[in-house]
């Protein structure tokens, strides 16, 4: 009886020994070679995307942009009529996502609005 205890109590220590170290994410890869394959991915896509056709006028496309950190996606500029295209890697395959046009951020403050007083306040 008391072997059949150990044996349990043996299994519940590996158990919570291999869920501790999955949440703190101890199992997976170290975060240099993470991103050396990131890397390689990113050199695989350059020499997959460079030269396609555009799909607006039909002339070469170039890579402009890659990024595999966030969210698997790249951006392509025409040689022919300068439109810039963004793509996305899902399930090994590049799908256009839309014409990428290249907003810029807000960094001036817009002005505040004036309070509107009540006429009772005004007097």
């Amino acid at each position: 009886m008391f072997e059949l205890y150990l044996l349990i109590y043996a299994c519940a220590v590996v158990v919570a020994t291999y869920a501790t170290l999955k949440h703190h994410g101890l199992l997976a890869k170290p975060p240099a070679q993470q991103l050396q394959e990131k890397a390689e991915l990113a050199e695989q896509a350059m020499k997959t995307l460079h030269g396609r056709a555009c799909p607006l006028c039909g002339g070469n496309m170039f890579v402009e942009a890659v990024d595999f950190i966030k969210t698997n996606t790249a951006v392509l500029s025409c040689e022919k009529c300068q439109q810039k295209t963004l793509w996305k890697l899902e399930h090994y395959n590049w799908t256009m996502v839309a014409p990428y046009k290249w907003t810029p951020r807000l960094t001036t403050k817009l002005p505040v609005k004036a309070e509107i007083k009540s006429e009772e306040e005004v007097k």
